[in-house]
């Protein structure tokens, strides 16, 4: 979810900032920069929320689901399976959250923008002049300060043209500074991984805590060359009184009392004592939250950023040249010869495995050439290395409609989760689309939605599910399948829900009142929330490793 993904980066920031911490009081200890320290953590907070999803393994199986757990079947190709939908109001917070982020980044780029461009009204008045042997703008009360940040330039206000030349040149020499040390296009950098990121608190106060580092480091190059702290502290106490950078983007040689106090503290401080015992037990300290950061227990990334793709096994082996992802095509395969498949599926059954009347399931990845035929068939995964065997004898024979994009035949990639029950089954075979009639006037078939509805109630149907779960199959040891057909509604809410087969009549009540219990996002076509018409599979299964029905790798089929 990605409101836990968010708690999850600040946390791990606030960790990585108490680490800058750390080493900022090494480093000063040692007379060393500490604006790099903020720096470094403001870069890797910002960095983290991107990186994250390519640093969780995607392949991890969710754990193991309850004995009797019920699996809800396709409604989009590249959507998780149903069963493992999360609560509807953690749902409903994720589909707000992305739109929240980029209003907020948004708007602080526009501010950015015009605080830019009031700065470049404002120096069309600034004369120029020469100060302390130094080229500077002269404005009527902004600085003393940098403004630019590729090419910056230093600004005096007029009345420090007004002060004796010691006080100007040090005035002239701190912005110097800045200059020199390309503070000012850190500091962009800075802004603009904040920004990206605006929800993240901690990097705020990490940016905060880089603007002071980078005045004491600017300080401390100032004293070094004037090695006058008195008269350079009375310089900044009676600027900070008499200055204002206004409201524009600069670095002023006052900043707020706040940090004029931490800094003429530094300033006035003596000397430590033992340099290197305190700067290592800094380090020992900044390891030490950067090991907690890193031990913290990640969540899983976002199923998507706005993109509705969430990574399937098969999608970490690289495509073979000139093989396209199925959810890339522009007409997706259907299953033509789905008789056939359903009778090979039961003549392939493991003969042991059903007289001990276990079921089961198997992943298979395969890519359908242009002429519909699968090719390299392999098991990505099954209960029982017997199904995954019969599961790719089973796929060999299957013939597809070819996949198109922009309008000619191409091979794509696909993945189909076959399952194995005991019972017959007059339904499609689990996750593997057929062709159907189109849907009535008014409602669309799923397929042809832009934006496929997603199940915001899983665990409640899960869990209902579970309940309803007919005792006589349950102490048979048995398992079954409905197939339901129904329509989501422009406002979510299914209806006309109709039992279309199932492998037992107990069955059929069960999964027809979990559907009608099923709430989802609008499915929605040219930007407007559609009615469609769906129909999938509920599985019903006690076997301890998951549903014997998930999500196929092409769309799901519409009646």
């Amino acid at each position: 979810m990605i409101f836990t993904w968010m708690l999850y980066c600040t946390a791990v920031s606030a960790l990585l900032g108490l680490g800058a911490l750390a080493l900022e009081r090494g480093m000063g200890a040692l007379g060393l920069p500490t604006r790099f320290a903020w720096a470094g953590a403001v870069l890797l907070s910002a960095a983290l929320p991107f990186g994250l999803p390519a640093l969780l393994d995607p392949r991890v199986p969710p754990p193991p689901r309850e004995a009797g757990a019920a699996a809800l079947g396709a409604l989009e190709a590249s959507a998780a399976p149903v069963a493992a939908a999360a609560p509807s109001a953690l749902q409903t917070a994720d589909l707000l959250l992305l739109p929240a982020w980029l209003a907020a980044s948004a708007a602080l780029l526009l501010a950015g923008c015009a605080l830019l461009v009031a700065l470049r009204l404002r120096r069309l008045g600034w004369r120029r002049a020469v100060v302390a042997g130094e080229p500077v703008l002269v404005s009527p009360a902004t600085g003393p300060a940098v403004v630019g940040f590729l090419r910056g330039r230093i600004v005096l206000p007029a009345w420090a043209l007004e002060w004796d030349e010691g006080s100007q040149r040090l005035m002239v020499e701190h912005e110097r500074e800045h200059l020199r040390a390309r503070d000012p296009l850190l500091l962009l950098l800075a802004l603009a991984a904040a920004a990206a990121v605006p929800w993240n608190a901690a990097l705020w106060w990490q940016l905060r805590r880089l603007r002071l580092a980078m005045e004491v480091d600017c300080d401390a190059r100032v004293l070094r060359r004037r090695p006058d702290v008195r008269a350079y502290g009375l310089l900044l106490l009676e600027v900070g009184r008499v200055a204002t950078s206004g409201r524009v983007p600069v670095l002023a040689l006052t900043e707020p009392p706040s940090f004029l106090e931490r800094r003429i503290r530094t300033m006035t401080s003596r000397t430590a004592r033992r340099r290197v015992r305190r700067a290592a037990l800094a380090a020992a300290l900044c390891a030490g939250t950067v090991l907690l950061a890193a031990a913290l227990p990640a969540p899983a990334a976002p199923v998507s950023w706005g993109l509705d793709r969430q990574p399937a096994a098969a999608d970490t082996v690289p495509l073979p040249a000139g093989v396209i992802d199925v959810r890339d095509a522009t007409d997706k395969p259907r299953l033509v010869n789905g008789a056939q498949v359903q009778r090979l599926l039961a003549s392939t059954y493991p003969p042991a495995l059903r007289d001990a009347g276990v079921v089961g399931r198997a992943e298979v990845a395969m890519v359908v050439a242009e002429t519909g035929a699968p090719t390299e068939v392999r098991v990505l995964e099954a209960t029982r290395p017997e199904f995954g065997e019969a599961a790719a004898v089973v796929m060999r024979q299957a013939r597809f409609s070819p996949a198109r994009r922009d309008g000619r035949p191409v091979a794509v990639r696909l993945q189909v989760p076959v399952a194995f029950t005991l019972e017959r089954d007059t339904a499609p075979v689990p996750g593997v689309p057929s062709v159907t009639p189109p849907a009535g006037q008014g409602i669309v078939d799923v397929s042809a939605l832009e934006v496929k509805p997603r199940l915001v109630n899983g665990l409640e149907v899960q869990r209902m599910l579970m309940a309803a779960f007919p005792p006589t199959l349950r102490d048979a040891g048995a398992g079954g399948r409905a197939t339901v057909a129904f329509v989501v509604g422009a406002d979510g809410v299914t209806r006309d829900a109709e039992l279309v087969a199932t492998t037992h009549e107990a069955l059929g009540e069960p999964a027809l009142t979990a559907v009608r219990a099923m709430r989802f996002t609008p499915g929605r076509l040219g930007g407007r929330a559609t009615a469609a018409r769906v129909q999938i599979p509920v599985a019903f299964t006690l076997e301890k490793t998951g549903p014997a029905a998930t999500t196929p790798a092409a769309p799901p089929q519409g009646t």
